[in-house]
């Protein structure tokens, strides 16, 4: 996947991390403020966001 998106592993970890952090709050019905890196442009995120979707990390109301 890093390969795919042209991102370094260290990069997809923050990323990935974000992202399940702020599933995790708005399942639990806080707001989140969106932290993500000013790298990751909307198709980057919405092709991790499906990956992690796939891969059951997060569940697909967070799509």
């Amino acid at each position: 996947l890093c390969n795919s998106l042209n991102l370094s592993p260290t990069r997809y970890l923050t990323v990935k991390t974000i992202i399940i952090k702020d599933h995790l709050q708005k399942r639990q019905g806080i707001p989140a403020k969106s932290r993500l890196p000013s790298y990751l442009d909307k198709v980057l995120k919405k092709r991790i966001l499906t990956f992690l979707t796939e891969s059951g990390w997060i569940s697909r109301d967070a799509s």
